[in-house]
């Protein structure tokens, strides 16, 4: 591998604008984007070490442990937060010299033996960091990382200091998105003590309801009183998503109203909407602007011929296609005719195609840009313009032109669009 000393830019990759560059890095893990690029060049080796927030996280890697090594030997002392994936620990933690949290998850948890030599090791005793832990996961309090999986309720949480959860009011302070199973919502007193230990929270993904029978009901949505003093305790102001992944959202609908003022991102896995006449029905033509589809081929095309009742003030659309140009080419681009004729506020609509291949992405462009060309689409191609960005294809009603990426336009849209589940670190 080359050190830092013998660096040479050798391919057309070190010539893109920097601003592009770091677009491209938004759609990597840091742990990629160390990889692939940490010694690739001078000056993406330079990037990387002035923009420090590309590597003060890490997932600890499972494979490729020389090179590991090689690299750590560089930005160890750089690392702040570690997220460690396996109980196998191949590479010894005195790489990080100035390592202040850790987060250890695993499928089946941690077993006692590895507790125990977790407790045991001089590495560890030296830090005198206090733990915290919750279903199979075990990381160092307070919680230094944004994201809090499999989150069960605070009652839930168990510690080597049980006192500081009971004492530190910013344990949860960097917490930013969470994902639940989603009965918890629905108690008020869980809802009062979210809002106040995890003030920052914009992000909640309702973990699936699973029905042991077909006669099993969804439990009954939250109910609040006309008190406006409780109403004040349960609202989260700076919530502005919600993935559902199953479920009807009618049945949320009182959880929506209450606790949700500013909610305008929906990330949906299903397509159990609300009759068109219901408050719910409403409350998402008022209050959604950005729409993520994560659902299936036949649910996808249903949802877009009834985009006019439920999602009338859309402006973003984003969703992702397994991309068949020998089967399904014609299926896939009446879709996205409908989508731009059927959304009247829709802005921006961005497809990201599957698998990660440039004929594909090319086979796609190809086929979608013909949907111009349809005598219906008249007015659609004089407000519309379509670019091609690897596996993204991008619609907007601003066009594009070079100014623009170079100005960082490009990039902060693209960010906009960052899917909140599919990247984890």
């Amino acid at each position: 591998m080359r050190t830092t000393t013998s660096i040479e830019s050798t391919t057309w990759f070190d010539r893109l604008p920097t601003e592009i560059i770091f677009t491209i890095f938004d759609y990597l893990s840091k742990k990629d984007i160390i990889y692939t690029f940490l010694f690739f060049s001078q000056r993406l080796n330079n990037l990387l070490l002035r923009n420090q927030h590309y590597i003060n996280h890490l997932q600890l890697p499972t494979k490729n442990f020389d090179t590991w090594k090689n690299i750590l030997s560089v930005i160890g002392p750089r690392i702040e937060s570690l997220d460690i994936t396996s109980i196998d620990l191949s590479i010894p933690l005195e790489y990080f010299l100035n390592l202040k949290s850790i987060i250890i998850s695993t499928p089946y948890g941690l077993p006692n033996d590895q507790m125990k030599l977790i407790f045991e090791n001089r590495y560890w005793f030296d830090h005198k960091w206090t733990f915290g832990t919750h279903g199979t996961y075990f990381y160092t309090l307070p919680f230094h990382f944004e994201y809090l999986h499999n989150f069960c309720g605070f009652d839930n949480i168990k510690s080597s200091n049980s006192e500081v959860l009971l004492t530190n009011p910013r344990i949860w302070y960097t917490v930013k998105y969470i994902d639940l199973y989603y009965r918890s919502t629905y108690d008020i007193n869980f809802l009062k003590e979210l809002k106040m230990e995890m003030p920052k929270l914009i992000f909640i993904k309702h973990r699936s309801f699973y029905k042991k029978n077909k006669a099993e009901k969804e439990i009954e949505d939250l109910y609040v009183d006309e008190n406006e003093e409780v109403k004040n305790h349960i609202t989260l102001y700076n919530m502005t998503t919600i993935q559902f992944d199953h479920g009807s959202i009618e049945n949320r609908k009182k959880w929506l109203i209450n606790a949700l003022p500013n909610l305008n991102h929906l990330i949906l896995s299903t397509i159990d909407l609300p009759s068109p006449d219901s408050q719910s029905a409403d409350l998402l033509n008022k209050r959604i602007r950005r729409l993520d589809i994560n659902t299936t081929n036949s649910s996808l095309k249903q949802l877009t011929e009834i985009s006019y009742v439920y999602f009338s003030n859309v402006e973003h659309i984003y969703f992702e296609l397994f991309y068949d140009p020998q089967r399904r080419s014609q299926w896939y681009t009446d879709i996205v005719r409908k989508i731009l004729k059927n959304f009247k506020s829709l802005e921006r609509l961005i497809i990201r195609s599957f698998p990660e291949n440039g004929n594909i992405s090319n086979a796609m462009t190809r086929d979608l840009i013909n949907i111009f060309e349809y005598y219906d689409m008249i007015e659609i191609k004089k407000n519309f313009q379509m670019k091609q960005f690897g596996e993204w294809i991008l619609f907007s009603k601003d066009g594009w032109n070079d100014s623009k990426v170079q100005s960082g336009t490009l990039s902060s849209i693209l960010r906009k669009f960052k899917f909140f589940k599919l990247r984890k670190s």
